[in-house]
């Protein structure tokens, strides 16, 4: 019983500072742009935007050199490129919703993680008074011949 004690405040603990960690990421968040965040800018969907507007940047740049910029092709392109570019601005992207998301999760769990503390501190008491009443009285000012 107390080994889960231990591990449930333990988990607790560690919760804590994940929505800690997170807590102050939303802070900055608010206070700069989302995109200069370092969790933001390690982010593999970032990268993986960014290549990929390049590259459609790219392949644009080479066809208007052949072609006027109704050529069905350059319009796919340009309409790719439009996507990509609103959707980092509408927030699809690990920064805005994905950190809200984030600290949203950790909150959750260090509820949950507080709640099934209390539950098992419960029953421990419980059963720290159960055995406390099933412990004979002690002989104490009796003499035993």
């Amino acid at each position: 019983m107390s080994q889960q004690l231990a591990l449930l405040s333990d988990a607790l603990l560690k919760a804590r500072g994940e929505r800690i960690a997170k807590e102050s990421l939303m802070t900055l968040a608010s206070t700069r742009s989302v995109d200069s965040l370092p969790a933001v800018l390690q982010s593999a969907v970032i990268a993986g935007r960014k290549q990929e507007l390049a590259t459609l940047e790219s392949e644009y740049r080479k066809l208007t050199q052949t072609f006027k910029v109704d050529y069905p092709r350059m319009q796919q392109l340009a309409e790719k490129m439009a996507e990509n570019t609103a959707a980092g601005a509408r927030g699809d992207r690990p920064g805005g919703g994905a950190l809200q998301t984030d600290y949203q999760t950790a909150v959750r769990t260090e509820r949950e993680l507080e709640v099934a503390l209390t539950h098992q501190r419960k029953l421990a008491r419980g059963l720290s008074d159960s055995m406390a009443e099933l412990q004979p009285a002690s002989p104490r000012g009796r003499h035993e011949p």
